[in-house]
């Protein structure tokens, strides 16, 4: 099951890459509230300042940003991570155009409702 939930996550890492190149020169960060949304994503420049992202929990990007800053951003990696009563599944990938590092996305899911049914 986190094989299929990190190639979701893969396959929306490819659909906000464009993003980056769209606001990365925006003299403000952009995040917007999606508590609707199936997936939440920040994107960021190499020198960790946000560019653009929407979250659909409240509160996650400053407390996700923490967990964020421990790793390298230039090197993808996966976590599974409690936030509050939920459960997420977080992907962090560079952006790396020519093999240039320019920035990296994190996208994340809940995968509360399936930690919940395999726990039963």
């Amino acid at each position: 099951m986190d094989y299929q939930q990190i190639e979701e996550l893969e396959t929306y890492y490819k659909e906000q890459y464009h993003d980056f190149f769209e606001h990365k020169n925006d003299n403000k960060g952009k995040l917007e509230f999606n508590p609707n949304g199936m997936y939440f994503y920040y994107i960021y420049t190499k020198e960790q300042i946000l560019v653009h992202g929407d979250e659909n929990y409240q509160g996650l990007f400053k407390d996700l940003e923490k967990i964020i800053q421990t790793e390298n951003p230039s090197k993808r990696f996966v976590k599974n991570i409690k936030w509050r009563d939920k459960h997420l599944l977080i992907l962090s990938k560079p952006i790396q155009p020519n093999g240039e590092f320019l920035g990296y996305i994190v996208i994340g899911k809940s995968t509360t409702s399936q930690y919940h049914f395999f726990k039963k």
